[in-house]
């Protein structure tokens, strides 16, 4: 198999030369361009549609399978690679001038013969004879400082290409650390919002509690005559407060109702002792002023008995 033609003169100097088959990946053969030792390795192989039908078709790249590449062809069905409709760059437009063309039997480009022993040149032959010889050897020699200069230039190529994959690869890396150090910002950023409200939230819920409970501290000491107003107070703190109280509302309001129902308790306590304290003033006053008649009763009469007595005494004498 041989490539020529490549409008893109980085690409061609890569691809151009006869290809011979090394093998096969998925199930199509794998061609190698013929090159000296240490140049550039060109494979052009079949890749199926594993990875989505996008990727699917024939490729040039230095690897099977790599992530660089130099052509493309989207067929499928060719069971070898196709002659033409090959995109340059892969992701570019055809390149109509990019052929293919099978090579001879043997997969090799005809070599011409060797030149028999008779032709061979010999001491003493005419001198054009030598400058043929001459030419010969500068043309050999002029062939291959080109494919030196193709080779370098292939190396080159090789180079730039993978400098430009560690650069992308280098981009991706920082993009991608940009974008974990952005949602650990980010994180952060709400992990601190979400504080600051659920602090918040907790002062109003202690200030509305604060407020209750100085009510609730009113109802403690209560009298008989303050009881009804500090329950309508408390009552109001609690209706006014009930929203911000939040998660202690319900432990509040049973405060509340534990310390009315002690203070009912302790101001009926209060009444009854009153109630008693005046039961018992009342029957002191009316044991007091039974006791105090009776004196006044006796006095009376010891009076009226001294009287008769001295009147008795008056007339005796």
């Amino acid at each position: 198999m041989h490539v020529s033609g490549c409008t893109n003169q980085t690409v061609s100097n890569l691809i151009k030369g006869t290809y011979i088959a090394t093998g096969t990946n998925h199930n199509k053969p794998v061609y190698k361009k013929e090159g000296s030792a240490g140049s550039v390795s060109v494979l052009m192989y079949y890749w199926d549609d594993s990875d989505g039908p996008n990727f699917s078709g024939w490729w040039f790249g230095p690897k099977v399978g790599g992530d660089q590449v130099w052509a493309y062809n989207e067929s499928k069905a060719s069971p070898v690679p196709p002659l033409n409709g090959w995109k340059v760059p892969w992701d570019g437009p055809v390149d109509s001038a990019l052929r293919l063309t099978a090579a001879p039997a043997g997969g090799r480009s005809p070599s011409p013969p060797a030149p028999s022993s008779k032709r061979a040149v010999m001491p003493g032959r005419s001198s054009s004879q030598q400058r043929g010889r001459h030419w010969e050897d500068e043309d050999r020699r002029r062939r291959d400082e080109q494919q030196r200069a193709v080779q370098d230039q292939q190396r080159r190529a090789v180079q730039e290409q993978e400098r430009r994959d560690d650069e992308r690869r280098r981009r991706e890396a920082d993009e991608r650390r940009r974008r974990e150090r952005d949602e650990e910002q980010a994180r952060k950023q709400a992990e601190m919002k979400k504080k600051r409200e659920e602090d918040d939230i907790r002062r109003r819920e202690q200030a509305a509690a604060l407020a209750v409970r100085k009510v609730i501290q009113k109802v403690r000491v209560a009298t008989p005559e303050t009881y009804d107003k500090l329950r309508t107070d408390l009552e109001e703190a609690l209706a006014t407060h009930l929203e911000a109280l939040g998660s202690q509302a319900e432990k509040v309001s049973q405060e509340a109702e534990q310390t009315l129902q002690q203070a009912q308790k302790r101001i009926d306590e209060i009444n009854e002792k009153r109630a008693e304290d005046e039961r018992r003033r009342v029957e002191d006053e009316k044991r007091q002023k039974e006791e105090a008649e009776k004196v006044e009763r006796l006095l009376a009469a010891m009076t009226e008995d001294v009287s008769k007595a001295e009147e008795q005494v008056k007339e005796a004498q």
